[in-house]
């Protein structure tokens, strides 16, 4: 599911106090300004206190179930919360921020259709409200309506053209759609605006890594890590695209010092291609033996691996293939089979071969794989007269 942060909107009472004696209107005011700034300062436990003593004062202020309802939920009193908006609601139908704040607990909860329809009603009443624009548009992400939240992202962006979150989730879009150009120019916007954005870097890192522009993938992949979101998985792409540019020993430092910082299988796929490196170097490589025998709930894995070593041939590593749990599952054993076959040939000399394996590994059509953009890299060099 995509992810979005939920922002906390600023509650007001409006005419609530109208009707109420001048001293009455002045005590229960102070302690909605007392509970406002708690609610600010993340004290939900002290906002709650203060709207209680407001609501005693003046109990039909609907803002002010509101506010303590959203001070329950941030506080873990789901059950709370609901009854305080629904109060909310019963003594004004058209509260759009009680319609918002219920919206997005129905976000959070997993009921994205009653998100939507609490949201969409709410922003009949708060039509620019970036909050539960962006809060609607997760919610009809999360139910497979790229387009509509396509087009709340946009209109958050249009109301705040710095909104660095808005432009995140609405690569992931533009990601999602196909549409790279529009995800790398909104990433690029993203890191405008957050400099250290580290997975920002990181994703644009990604997307450039499976259009096969290797040269975009390694600065931004060394950054991320420089960053420290997630080095492993940066690691491993700047070695990637180095082996894919031809830039070798690059190559296996960058993809030893990837396995050095992920676990058991995490590891495996960097030390694939560290140990295809180390061959077209003519180096030895004694660190994939030592370490697959370990990866026992990863039999493919320790398959590749073994097949990698010389312990299987490629007709066992395809029996391997049918092994796979789905239709899915076994085209992506495909397309890493058709990859290290054709480069075990291509280094034992076997071009004619291998051309056939990288084309084999292409008509999987699993572009998300990483052997993919490898297996599009050595076709094209192989074309090179």
């Amino acid at each position: 599911m995509l992810l979005f942060r939920l922002f906390r909107p600023a509650l007001t009472l409006g005419c609530l106090l109208c009707g109420l004696s001048l001293a009455a209107q002045t005590t229960g005011e102070e302690w909605f300004v007392a509970g406002n700034e708690k609610l600010d300062a993340n004290d939900f436990v002290g906002a709650i206190d203060a709207y209680n003593r407001a609501l005693e004062l003046i109990p039909d202020a609907d803002g002010g179930y509101t506010n303590r309802g959203l001070a329950k939920w941030q506080a873990g009193d789901l059950s709370g919360a609901r009854a305080d908006l629904a109060q909310a609601l019963r003594l004004n139908p058209e509260n759009g921020y009680a319609l918002g704040v219920r919206g997005k607990i129905k976000l959070q909860e997993g009921d994205y259709a009653g998100a939507v329809t609490d949201l969409t009603a709410a922003l009949a009443e708060e039509s620019e409200n970036i909050d539960f624009l962006s809060s609607r548009a997760v919610a009809q992400w999360s139910l497979g309506e790229a387009e509509k939240a396509l087009a709340d992202f946009t209109q958050v962006i249009e109301i705040d053209p710095d909104h660095a979150q808005a432009y995140f989730a609405r690569s992931l879009v533009h990601q999602n759609r196909g549409d790279l150009s529009a995800a790398l120019a909104d990433l690029s916007h993203v890191l405008r605006l957050q400099p250290d954005n580290g997975d920002a870097y990181l994703r644009r890192a990604i997307i450039n890594y499976g259009r096969g522009d290797f040269a975009g993938v390694i600065p931004d992949a060394l950054k991320a890590a420089e960053l420290e979101h997630n080095p492993g998985t940066a690691l491993a792409f700047a070695g990637y695209a180095s082996f894919a540019s031809g830039e070798t020993a690059q190559a296996v430092d960058l993809l030893g010092r990837s396995a050095d910082r992920r676990d058991g299988t995490g590891a495996a796929f960097p030390l694939f291609v560290r140990h295809l490196a180390l061959l077209r170097l003519g180096t030895p490589d004694e660190r994939l033996a030592a370490a697959w025998p370990a990866w026992k709930e990863e039999p493919w894995s320790q398959a590749l691996a073994r097949f990698l070593l010389g312990g299987l041939d490629e007709d066992q590593l395809e029996a391997q293939v049918a092994a796979g749990k789905d239709d899915d599952d076994r085209l992506g054993r495909e397309c890493e089979l058709h990859f290290y076959a054709g480069m075990m040939r291509l280094l034992t000399g076997d071009k004619a071969t291998a051309r056939l394996r990288f084309r084999a590994a292409l008509a999987t059509k699993k572009t998300s794989f990483i052997e993919y953009p490898l297996a599009d890299a050595e076709l094209k060099r192989l074309r090179v007269p």
